[in-house]
């Protein structure tokens, strides 16, 4: 059986801790980004589902090729970010999963997951950066657990687009 948890992360409170040790709580946070709205490119923070979250050359639009769950999704560009402005703490390993795309028009994107030890004063890069040639779904594995938070980066410039949802952050059995 699965065991999930939901929480709302208040801007500026304590982190959340997840203690999965003694709960089999796989789920710590899931955003689609269906709650909230920002239309423009401005730098702005916004409060979704899952806490605030801070918007650099990025908005909040109606999903190009929705789907049932999703109506909308995040579309970076530029050199933009979307930056989680909570932190998270666990005593496991984490997986940070997003799915993301590029449109049969934009030209090829370069994007990579940061992640912040010290309530987003500094980030570092968590694995290596991507090129988004098509849809998919990326995982990354953090090998430090504790208090994080994480901020996607677009990093290639220009109008080409970053096009991504459903951000899921699990607790991961791997070594």
């Amino acid at each position: 059986m699965l065991y999930t948890q939901s929480y709302e992360a208040k801007a500026q409170s304590k982190p959340v801790i997840i203690d999965n040790y003694e709960n089999p709580i796989p789920l710590i946070l899931s955003e689609g980004f269906e709650v909230g709205d920002k239309p423009l490119f401005n730098t702005s923070a916004v409060k979704l589902k899952s806490g605030l979250w801070l918007f650099s050359d990025a908005a909040i639009e109606l999903n190009p090729r929705p789907t049932v769950d999703n109506r909308k999704v995040v579309r970076i560009v530029n050199n933009g970010k979307v930056s989680m402005q909570f932190d998270i703490i666990a005593k496991k390993l984490l997986t940070f999963e997003v799915g993301y795309y590029v449109l049969g028009n934009e030209q090829l994107t370069s994007w990579a997951v940061f992640v912040s030890y010290n309530n987003g004063l500094n980030y570092k890069l968590l694995g290596r950066s991507n090129d988004a040639r098509r849809s998919a779904v990326k995982s990354f594995l953090l090998k430090q657990p504790g208090k994080v938070r994480f901020e996607i980066r677009k990093l290639s410039g220009g109008k080409n687009a970053l096009w991504f949802d459903n951000i899921e952050i699990r607790t991961s059995s791997k070594i």
